[in-house]
């Protein structure tokens, strides 16, 4: 880390814009470029770690108020504060006379043009929004339980659950984590649609047609298009589904099945079967040759 970093408070904003306004005010040529991205990079670094402990913290437990009150603070405070900077570092970069980005930089280069052309200010405050509405969901599905013979029991341990060997209790836990989400289903609705209009309204600002291509564009997807997802999709149905079929129709069979049922397969991850069809411990294989066949 940049040894003048080390004083930063990653929660306080004025222990951070000096740093930038350093940065802002610097001489920038082509041949300092290399130097200014790499102090830029270290700044970030100090605040890309902040926000994955304050993620980390607030993810752990929905419930914990500091913690809660850590990451309000953090969107609603700290990060406008620092995309404003970036977009002005990055106009900063974007504008060096007679620069041509290296290899190892051209990418780089390309993605921050792309979000500075993206970059309205008045976004600022609704990717703000958005980001507490995503912290609502977190909220309602981690709180989300359902009582298993008289204790409540969390989705993740629901899935735990769904490893028995018998299919009525595998059944009725589906049933009753499925049911936890129904008795939610308002509010999720109701929080997706506020989310709905909120991203929509982003695309406007920045003037694309819709939240598809703004975000196409903010994910830096250079490399292929939609119209290249629908011809993998295309692609996953004639290939995959078939040989996914299959698959479980062997997994029923095992089972001694005459299909799978949705508790047979993972909540989150319904490509997943939970239940084991060989429940016999793994043997270890003798020799590559045995592996191999």
């Amino acid at each position: 880390m940049n040894p003048a970093y080390t004083s930063i408070n990653p929660l306080d904003w004025s222990t951070i814009q000096p740093h930038i306004d350093v940065l802002l005010a610097a001489e920038l040529g082509p041949a300092q470029v290399r130097d200014w991205l790499q102090q830029w990079s270290d700044l970030a670094a100090v605040l890309d770690e902040a926000a994955a402990d304050i993620y980390r913290r607030v993810s752990e437990n929905t419930a914990d108020e500091a913690a809660a009150a850590r990451y309000r603070h953090w969107v609603q405070d700290i990060l406008p504060a620092w995309e404003r900077a970036e977009q002005a570092l990055r106009r900063k970069w974007l504008a060096v006379p007679g620069y041509e980005p290296r290899a190892e930089t051209a990418t780089l280069y390309r993605r921050f043009r792309v979000e500075a052309e993206l970059f309205r200010d008045e976004n600022v405050p609704i990717l703000s929004e958005l980001r507490l509405l995503d912290k609502q969901y977190d909220e309602i599905v981690g709180g989300l339980t359902f009582d298993w013979d008289g204790e409540a029991k969390t989705i993740p341990q629901a899935a735990l659950l769904l490893q028995s060997p018998d299919r009525r209790v595998r059944e009725q836990v589906w049933r009753r984590a499925l049911a936890a989400f129904l008795a939610r289903r308002d509010d999720l609705n109701r929080l997706f649609m506020k989310m709905l209009t909120r991203r929509r309204q982003l695309a406007r600002n920045a003037g694309c047609k819709d939240f598809r291509e703004y975000q196409w564009r903010a994910l830096g997807r250079f490399d292929y298009t939609p119209a290249d997802c629908f011809a993998f999709h295309e692609a996953i149905a004639y290939e995959v589904v078939p040989l996914a079929t299959e698959l479980y129709q062997q997994t029923a069979s095992a089972l001694g099945l005459d299909s799978l049922r949705p508790w047979e397969t993972d909540l989150e991850l319904p490509a997943f079967t939970t239940v084991d069809p060989h429940p016999e411990p793994i043997r270890a294989f003798a020799d590559v040759a045995e592996l191999e066949e």
